[in-house]
């Protein structure tokens, strides 16, 4: 899944999304402007979770730019593939 975020600034921003676990969550890699950002993330957990992660820093030019979630498997112990995101933040390095 694709979304276009709108960068204020041009500026080094840390990525974070609020994110759903459950039981039937897959493993997703972000990507903005085609290059990976931090390592893939497990949403599997045995009951529902909702946190915050911390996916890694990206350098971004100010405009509109496109984060692509892409599900790239799941763990073992999960019973399905599903993404559950509920926002994206864009935090400003100093």
């Amino acid at each position: 899944m694709s979304f276009t975020v709108p960068v204020p600034a041009s500026r080094i921003y840390d990525v974070q999304v609020g994110v759903k676990k459950f039981p039937t969550r897959g493993i997703f890699q972000l990507s903005v402007g085609g290059g990976d950002v931090g390592v893939p993330e497990d949403l599997y957990a045995p009951s529902e979770q909702y946190l915050m992660l911390d996916l890694g820093t990206a350098t971004l030019l100010s405009g509109s730019t496109t984060f692509s979630f892409t599900v790239i498997g799941h763990n073992a112990a999960s019973q399905g593939y599903k993404l559950g995101l509920d926002y994206i933040r864009l935090v400003p390095r100093s």
